[in-house]
């Protein structure tokens, strides 16, 4: 059988409890307020045979107030009053009156109330109808983020994270991370208590899904879905430095060169590869231009030099031999 659908209700500060029927709004009164309301009538029969006008008002407004003190007909706690249908495939097979004050059940009335007592208790999470709770949440999210906000009727009712199951993580508690928070009108908030990262290098597992059940007037209701996503939590952490790396002087462009650097990652991933710059002065790059402009620099200097001991060559040619044997030495 499922859970039964709750009207709308509300509380009030009266001797009356108020309740929704097909958006018609119908007010119960207590058998207490009842019997004082027919009393006062009755006074306001007698004495208006003998007085008229403004006197009778008033003496009947103080024979209420006197009743209504009598039969201490309003009560000290909100009166909650709910309906409860208990729906079949084909037809609604029984209706249920339920009468609160506070958390406890007063009284119920209707066919078979006694048999379905126990439904008063039903929870409905309305938002929840509309689009199942299914909610993103970051792996490092803080302690006390508020999860889901939503609302539960009966207003009253009593909310508790009885249990949190992971789908791939089952090492891992998560009930005990996770709170209700709950307010009078009927809201209440899932915080989260402790930490949900999930479980660091070599593990490979990125993301989990939680599926959390609620209890709810003593009933558990598998209710909210959550996707926990690990979002490169950790920074790479370097070992052994200050590094020191010496280039060879005839370096070419695109040469490897070993470094010490070593640098550990704890984010949980399929391979474990951690990839950097260096920043010096204009990134990686900037540095492969400098060994370029170094070698370039070096061929210059090599063909300046072998231009200028051929100048010299042909100088002293010049002037120890004669021109002719000059010219032919140097075909």
């Amino acid at each position: 059988m499922p859970p039964p659908k709750l009207t709308g209700f509300k509380s009030v500060q009266c001797n009356q409890a108020c309740v929704y029927f097909s958006r018609r709004e119908v007010c119960v009164r207590t058998p207490k307020a009842i019997v004082a309301s027919v009393l006062t009538v009755i006074l306001k029969i007698i004495i208006g045979s003998r007085f008229r006008g403004a006197v009778v008002k008033a003496i009947g407004r103080i024979g209420f107030l006197v009743f209504h003190f009598l039969m201490r007909a309003t009560p000290r706690m909100p009166t909650y009053v709910c309906q409860v249908s208990v729906k079949s495939i084909r037809e609604v097979s029984s209706s249920v009156m339920c009468f609160f004050k506070g958390r406890k059940l007063i009284r119920s009335s209707g066919e078979n109330s006694n048999y379905y007592k126990e439904m008063c208790f039903y929870c409905t999470f309305p938002e929840s109808e509309v689009e199942p709770f299914f909610f993103d949440v970051r792996a490092d999210a803080a302690l006390n983020s508020v999860v889901v906000d939503t609302v539960v009727d009966p207003p009253n009712a009593v909310l508790q994270v009885v249990n949190v199951r992971s789908n791939n993580i089952p090492d891992i508690d998560f009930t005990e991370k996770f709170q209700i928070e709950q307010r009078n009108s009927g809201q209440f908030m899932v915080m989260t208590i402790g930490s949900l990262l999930l479980p660091e290098y070599p593990s490979t597992i990125n993301e989990t899904f939680l599926y959390m059940t609620v209890m709810c007037n003593d009933k558990p209701y598998p209710l909210i879905t959550l996707r926990v996503r690990n979002y490169n939590t950790f920074t790479p952490k370097f070992y052994n430095y200050p590094y020191e790396v010496v280039l060879p002087g005839d370096a070419t462009v695109n040469s490897v060169v070993n470094t010490p650097i070593l640098a550990l990652d704890r984010d949980p991933a399929f391979s474990y590869d951690v990839t950097f710059d260096i920043e010096w002065p204009h990134g990686f790059a900037a540095t492969q231009t400098a060994v370029a402009a170094r070698a370039n620099r070096i061929e210059r200097a090599e063909d300046m030099v072998q231009s200028n001991e051929a100048k010299d060559n042909d100088d002293h040619c010049r002037r120890r031999f004669y021109p002719r044997r000059c010219a032919m030495k140097q075909a």
